[in-house]
């Protein structure tokens, strides 16, 4: 007899971290006012950090679903924790136009060996990171990634091909979006894949 899955009562089924602000005009403010701005801003990322690894020891066991949609690097946050996330399998990191993935972020991303589902959009540069490279050759339970580059100028091919993905076997839903694709090359191993959407 079929019966509907229940979640274990200590899971904690998403948790969802948002960090937006306002966007300065390109006129019309001088360097003091745009001086402030951003010592606010750096403060707030900063308190944000700080209060995340506070409550880190406590959820990281719990975690299935995270989701965060920041202006800084808050993935990097999770590094005190990133052994106690075995639960984790469902991430979605999104960072504002202009920020990039740092190498502590991939360091994080890498250690997530759960994950099932990535949502990854950013500003990548090219050549595309080694250390995303190496962080995404470590994800080999995903069966779901999608990537998805800003700010790129549309002739600016930043991976040539799909070998970045080819070693992830499980994998059975891939959309890229951005990152000036040249070749299908590295699709061919991915024999689980049922669901790809490839936007150069």
């Amino acid at each position: 007899m079929l019966r509907p899955f229940v979640r274990a009562p200590n899971q904690l089924a998403n948790f969802v971290v948002h960090f937006r602000t306002s966007v300065l005009p390109n006129e019309g403010y001088d360097e003091t006012h745009f001086d402030a701005y951003v010592e606010r801003w750096s403060s707030t990322a900063a308190a944000l950090t700080a209060g995340l690894q506070g409550v880190l020891p406590a959820l990281a066991p719990r975690l299935v679903s995270l989701e965060l949609n920041t202006q800084c690097n808050l993935l990097s946050a999770l590094a005190p924790a990133a052994t106690a996330l075995t639960g984790l399998t469902k991430l979605r990191y999104t960072l504002s136009d202009h920020y990039t993935i740092s190498p502590d972020d991939c360091n994080v991303l890498g250690a997530l060996s759960s994950l099932q589902s990535l949502y990854l959009r950013s500003w990548l540069p090219r050549p595309f990171s080694a250390d995303l490279k190496s962080a995404l050759s470590r994800l080999t339970a995903l069966t779901s990634l999608e990537l998805e580059a800003v700010s790129i100028p549309p002739d600016d091919s930043i991976i040539e091909d799909l070998g970045l993905v080819s070693h992830l076997k499980e994998l059975c839903a891939l959309r890229i979006k951005g990152l000036g694709l040249q070749s299908l090359a590295g699709l061919a191993p991915l024999t689980r894949l049922r669901d790809a959407t490839l936007t150069a």
